[in-house]
């Protein structure tokens, strides 16, 4: 499980007017991974996949930070493995500078009912 304790959670609440909450970054024009080199629209997409298949919704939005809600997150280690590897592809950090491979990752998004990404 993802320990988020002692993690800063405050900030300011943001509604914003969108067809679909895999969206909202599209419809802000949000440029947290930059450095990644992802348009808006491009992490929009994925996050749209996300949303269909595990109840996936942006719950926090940072300068380059991101949290996701996952209501269905994976329950196995080869589903959890197909995951990593997806969060691999959408934000490099996560796993270079986390957890250091898809291997040690996975393990960590069976049950996990948050997603933390970060691009710096």
């Amino acid at each position: 499980a993802l320990d988020i304790t002692g993690s800063d959670l405050t900030g300011h609440l943001g509604l914003v007017a969108t067809q679909r909450p895999a969206q909202v970054l599209a419809d802000i024009g949000w440029l947290g991974a930059v450095n990644f080199d992802m348009a808006p629209t491009e992490l929009s997409a994925i996050l749209d996949t996300w949303e269909d298949r595990f109840d996936a919704y942006a719950v926090g939005l940072g300068f380059d930070t991101l949290t996701l809600a996952v209501a269905r997150p994976p329950v196995d280690l080869p589903s959890a493995t197909q995951v990593a590897a997806e969060h691999l592809a959408f934000d490099s950090d996560i796993i270079f500078q986390g957890a250091g491979s898809i291997e040690a990752y996975a393990p960590l998004l069976v049950g996990c009912h948050w997603w933390f990404f970060w691009w710096d």
